[in-house]
């Protein structure tokens, strides 16, 4: 299978789509068309997709997402709004752990636990499964060949602004996380406690990226050097 970007769906296509993600009422579908559907006359394939999500949320909790939806000029202030329906109608533990995740570039089981024991929001298995089935979430690479995991940049952008102090705690957790596995000598986590430094001290953060690409030239010169010996 060769994957590629979409830019945007027609709406015959949207509509399979959104048959596909379980909805079957016609209206329902054409109204969450529309409103994923931009400038361009298309459906964005990331929007789309948070709209059947929110969908079935609010099925949960017996709401009709057509009434909730209020007309906005711009896809961008539409987001925004949907995001913020979304993680008004999750569950608390899921709401929690969707946040902490959003924080992360990437995550795994081992970090989904960590941040359950930080944040204290439930991180079973369960969980975890109910937070890889959002449209949201995707490997990270190519399928199956990974075990780690990403929610989109759209939507930690949304969270960003909407839940700011959540997402600093979260920042704050993984940071703790990734310096405990970096202390042990994981390259890969210290340039992930680095990341999160950064987020939360910038200048601290870019000292901490200058000494590490320091100490990576250093390492690089001293391995030629040793080679030409």
């Amino acid at each position: 299978i060769d994957l590629c970007s979409l830019d945007g769906l027609e709406a015959a296509d949207a509509d399979r789509y959104l048959c596909l993600a379980g909805i079957d009422d016609e209206l329902l579908r054409g109204r969450l068309i529309r409103h994923a559907t931009g400038d361009d006359d298309r459906a964005h394939p990331y929007f789309l997709g948070l709209l059947a999500d929110a969908a079935d949320q609010a099925a949960r909790q017996n709401k009709r997402l057509a009434d909730e939806l209020e007309a906005e000029p711009s896809i961008e202030s539409r987001e925004r709004q949907l995001v913020s329906r979304f993680m008004a109608w999750v569950a608390p533990e899921i709401h929690d752990a969707i946040v902490a995740c959003a924080a992360a570039r990437s995550f795994d089981r081992s970090s989904f636990t960590a941040l359950g024991q930080a944040l204290s929001f439930v991180a079973s298995n369960a969980a975890f499964d109910c937070l890889l089935a959002f449209s949201f979430v995707s490997r990270v690479g190519a399928r199956d060949e990974t075990d780690r995991f990403q929610i989109h940049l759209l939507l930690r952008r949304a969270l960003e602004r909407l839940a700011p102090d959540e997402m600093r705690r979260a920042h704050e957790a993984l940071l703790a996380y990734h310096e405990s596995h970096a202390a042990d000598g994981s390259f890969d986590d210290e340039v992930e406690a680095i990341y999160h430094r950064s987020w939360l001290d910038p200048e601290s953060g870019v000292e901490r990226w200058i000494a590490l690409a320091g100490g990576c030239l250093d390492g690089g010169r001293f391995e030629r050097h040793d080679e030409r010996r």
